[in-house]
């Protein structure tokens, strides 16, 4: 079970779908059409073809700006590296949400047994008023 307000899987979770959207859907699955829009001459032809694919052409623009952004020193897109980082963080985004749902199934055992243990000591009260009603 995801729990929002856990501080240490909510920042995981933000960088696991960053680094998803931006290497994967957008750079890599739209770098393809960018590219043979960009090897186009001017004309209609070109004009259709970025038209019809306006939306992979933005992805790809933007998911490539950001990439330059965060070089990090380095002097092309680090793509492998992100995909290290993304695996690595992915990884520890499972393991954090398998632990989340560990603690989240353990905290509902706790409480049916409260609740069991409630309704135990609540008959044994009504019980004991009883007797003392009765003058036992």
């Amino acid at each position: 079970m995801f729990i929002l307000g856990d501080s240490s899987v909510q920042p995981l979770t933000t960088r696991v779908f960053k680094l998803n959207d931006i290497c994967t859907e957008a750079y890599e699955k739209n770098s393809k059409v960018y590219f043979q829009w960009r090897g186009m001459k001017e004309g209609d032809k070109e004009t259709r073809f970025y038209e019809k694919h306006k939306a992979e052409i933005t992805a790809f623009t933007e998911a490539y700006k950001y990439m330059t952004r965060h070089l990090n020193g380095h002097k092309s897109i680090p793509l492998d590296d992100w995909r290290r980082e993304f695996a690595t963080v992915k990884n520890e985004h499972a393991s954090l949400m398998a632990e989340s749902d560990k603690l989240s199934q353990e905290l509902r055992s706790a409480e049916a047994i409260k609740r069991n243990a409630e309704t135990v000591m609540g008959a044994e009260q009504q019980a004991q008023r009883h007797k003392s009603e009765i003058g036992l």
